[in-house]
Formats: C-alpha cells, sequence, structure tokens
C-alpha cells in the first residue's frame, strides 16, 4: 500500500506513471487491506485526485467502491478515519460528475457509516455539489437534518458552514425570512441559540474534531465572530476569542481590547497570558500594550505587569525575549527590575569566563542558586555557555557542585514552566462536542 499510495511521485513511478496499472490494482489493494494497515490517508486522498483525468471515470468509481467497503470494515472495528479518509464522498461527486449513474448507491453507503464525524463532512462536501445531486442524493441530506438523532445540530452546523449554501437548504434551517446574507447582528439575534452555538463551534473549532473543519464559510462566519468576540459577555465569546486570539495577529487583538475598555481589563489580562503561555513566540505586542494602556493610574499597570511576570517561567525562555514581548519601555524597565537577580547572576557568570574575580563570583552563583531562585531557562543555558569557557582549575570541586546546582535548577525551572502550562491548558477545546457519536 506504501509503493501505491506514492504513485503520482515521480521517484516513484517515473515521469509517465502507468496508470492503467494503478487502476487495476488499486481496488483490489483496499479490497484486500487490513483495517489495522498503517498508511498515510493524505497520500491515498491525493493519489486518486491525480488519478482523474488519467483513468476512465468507471474505474475511480471502482476505487471509490473500494475505499468505501474499507471505510465500513474499519469504521465497523473501531477505527477513527481522518478528515482524508472522510473526503471519499468529495472524490465520488466530483469524479461522477458527468456520469451520476456510476456512483449509484455509494452516497447511502456513505451516510449509513456510524458516528457523526463522517456525516458531518459528507453534508459538508454534498452541499457543494447540490445542484449536480439526484432527488434520492438530496433526500439523504434532508432526511439527515430532519433526523431526531442526538448530533443532528452539528449536521446542520456543516451545512450552514459550508462556502456556498443552497437557498433551499438555508430556507430548511433558518428562521423565516432570515438568509446567510443578513449582517451578522440578525445572525446573532435571529438564529435560535443552540443552532448559532453549533455554528460557530464549528467554523472556529472550538472542540474535539470540529477543528478539522474549521474556517469554512469564512464570508459569512467571520463578521459573527469579530462582533462576538467584542462582547465578552456572550455565551459564544470563549470560542470567538480561540480564533481572533488563535492567529496571533496583536494589532487585531490589540483593537479588540481596546474596545471592550477597562471593564474587561482583567478578563483580558487573564487571557493574555493563559494565551502566551500555551505557544512558543506569538508574544503579540500590540495586544499587551492596549491592555496596559487601558490602566486608569501607572500602580494599576504596575500590578497587571506584576500579575503576568508571576507566569514569566511560561512566558519567555530568555531575557531578551522582553524586548518582543514588552514594547513600552516603562514596562521592560519593571521587568528588568523583578529579573534583577537573575540579570546579576549573568554578569558574575560572564566575569567568571573571564577570569575576573573567579572565587567570590562561584561562591556568590553557589549561593544564589542554593537559594532556589525562579529562573528562565535560557538564563541557566547562558550561565552554562559561561562556565563552559571558564578555567577554574584552582577551584574544582567547587566549579562542579556550581555547575550541578545550576543544572538542577535548570530541571526545575523547565518543571516549573510545564506545570504552569499544564494549568492553564484549555481542556475543554479538546473534548467532544454534545451529542457526538463515537467514532
Amino acid at each position: 500500500m506504501d509503493n501505491l499510495v506514492r504513485f503520482d511521485r515521480v521517484e516513484y513511478s517515473g515521469k509517465q506513471p502507468p496508470w492503467e496499472l494503478f487502476g487495476s490494482v488499486m481496488p483490489v489493494a483496499l479490497n484486500a487491506l487490513p483495517t489495522s494497515a498503517d498508511f498515510m490517508e493524505t497520500r491515498l486522498y491525493n493519489v486518486v485526485s491525480e488519478a482523474r483525468g488519467e483513468i476512465a471515470p468507471e474505474v475511480l468509481a471502482l476505487i471509490c467502491d473500494s475505499w468505501l467497503y474499507w471505510l465500513e470494515r474499519a469504521i465497523g472495528e473501531g477505527v477513527t478515519p481522518g478528515d482524508y479518509l472522510l473526503g471519499i464522498v468529495d472524490l465520488i461527486l466530483d469524479t461522477t460528475r458527468d456520469q451520476p449513474d456510476l456512483r449509484e448507491g455509494q452516497l447511502a453507503r456513505a451516510f449509513a457509516l456510524p458516528g457523526t464525524y463522517a456525516p458531518y463532512t459528507f453534508v459538508g462536501d454534498m452541499v457543494g455539489y447540490w445542484s449536480r445531486l439526484g432527488d434520492g442524493e438530496r433526500q439523504l441530506v434532508i432526511d439527515a437534518l430532519n433526523s431526531a438523532r442526538s448530533d443532528v445540530l452539528w449536521l446542520r452546523a456543516a451545512v450552514l458552514t459550508s462556502p456556498a449554501v443552497p437557498e433551499e437548504l438555508q430556507g430548511m434551517l433558518l428562521p423565516a425570512g432570515l438568509t446567510l446574507n443578513a449582517p451578522p447582528e440578525d445572525l446573532i439575534g435571529s438564529l435560535p441559540p443552540e443552532l448559532l452555538e453549533a455554528c460557530v463551534h464549528s467554523y472556529t473549532g472550538h472542540f474535539g474534531r470540529l477543528g478539522d473543519r474549521a474556517h469554512r464559510g469564512r464570508a459569512v462566519w467571520q463578521p459573527v465572530v469579530d462582533l462576538v468576540v467584542r462582547h465578552p459577555e456572550h455565551p459564544l465569546f470563549p470560542a470567538a476569542w480561540q480564533l481572533v486570539s488563535g492567529r496571533a495577529q496583536g494589532n487585531i487583538v490589540g483593537e479588540v481590547i481596546q474596545s471592550c475598555g477597562l471593564p474587561h481589563a482583567e478578563l483580558f489580562l487573564d487571557l493574555l497570558i493563559k494565551h502566551k503561555v500555551s505557544r512558543v513566540g506569538d508574544f503579540m505586542p500590540e495586544a499587551w500594550s492596549a491592555l496596559f494602556g487601558l490602566a486608569p493610574i501607572l500602580a494599576v499597570r504596575r500590578n497587571w505587569l506584576a500579575k503576568a511576570l508571576s507566569y514569566l517561567p511560561a512566558i519567555a525562555d530568555d531575557i531578551e525575549d522582553l524586548e518582543y514581548w514588552l514594547s513600552d519601555k516603562r514596562d521592560r524597565n519593571l521587568a528588568f527590575n523583578v529579573l534583577g537577580d537573575e540579570i546579576d547572576a549573568v554578569m558574575k557568570a560572564k566575569a567568571l569566563s573571564e577570569g575576573n574575580e573567579v572565587l567570590p563570583a562561584m561562591l556568590a552563583l553557589v549561593q544564589h542558586f542554593s537559594e532556589e531562585h525562579v529562573l528562565l531557562r535560557g538564563t541557566h543555558d547562558r550561565i552554562l555557555g559561561y562556565l563552559k569557557k571558564a578555567d577554574a582549575s584552582e577551584f574544582q570541586d567547587l566549579f562542579e557542585k556550581l555547575r550541578e546546582v545550576v543544572s538542577t535548577s535548570r530541571l526545575r525551572s523547565v518543571e516549573i514552566s510545564n506545570a504552569i502550562k499544564e494549568k492553564l491548558a484549555d481542556k475543554v477545546r479538546w473534548s467532544e462536542p454534545p451529542g457526538w457519536i463515537a467514532p
């Protein structure tokens, strides 16, 4: 199977692959493929996509039939298929767009697959081919959207967050007189709350596997998210914030913070801390500057920064990161004051490496690390780097002790950083949506 899914690559099949051979072998291989087989589903999807135009639609339909058969067996045995494996419906519809009789029964088989994610994917793909679907195929979608299954809201959301939603389906799913062309204020105010919630979560990908098909229907749903994120009291604010902040565009996040103003400043302080400790980089200095700019007096600004600095081991790796994080010199100076002992330790290590006051520097560093100050990981690396350059042969035992306490402190710093990140990790985001059916 590994070679078949690479069939379109020059290094495996040459510049002119024998596609007829591929067409004759792939259906047999898929029919015989164990459900436990390990292969890259992205490559399967890609190679079959590349085969379009190279082999007859009838042969492609056979490949899709065998692919469906493998999915039926795999899901029945507990395998959770990914987005590319479930892209089969899109391939079926594209391959047979001019010969719909070639896909007879295939869409019904696809819809019969258990769980939520398969039909969630399929209805989202099928609405893009709505005008080319037969009456029976359209009825499959309509029946699913009108069913009493526990995940029906997510199926409806999959349709409404598609790039182009047929008027027929809009009329069936939306309140009378409302269309997806309505202003975001109208969508927020007129959609049933549970349907609005499902659509926003589907668009933002805030829950579990929704992220695999997020950000579809951007023209409709991004304006909704942009409005919700400016109203922290809205129940969908967390999902909107997750999307907007996750793009790490500090100027946009800063504008959101400014528009919400001082009443929500403490909330955004917590959110920015949580965002930063979950990311490598993504300092968004514009957002932090906007937040600190809301402080009515300097003492409040300092209190906010002090709270952020209490999470510093998980925010920054090195002292130099302060330049990327805090754009205001006043804030950086306060941070440098907090890190005074840390800077002093680096300077003593530097002096030690240059052979200046070797014994006093070593004794001061040993004392410093014995007191278990929490330092940044990068600070430890700087100090260890200086120690490599130092000539302390005269005080070898003390030098080894120093290296040991610095290395131990570095491990502790990493543990503290990881503990902070774990404490602030977004657990809800990775849970399954309400009503979701496994697999």
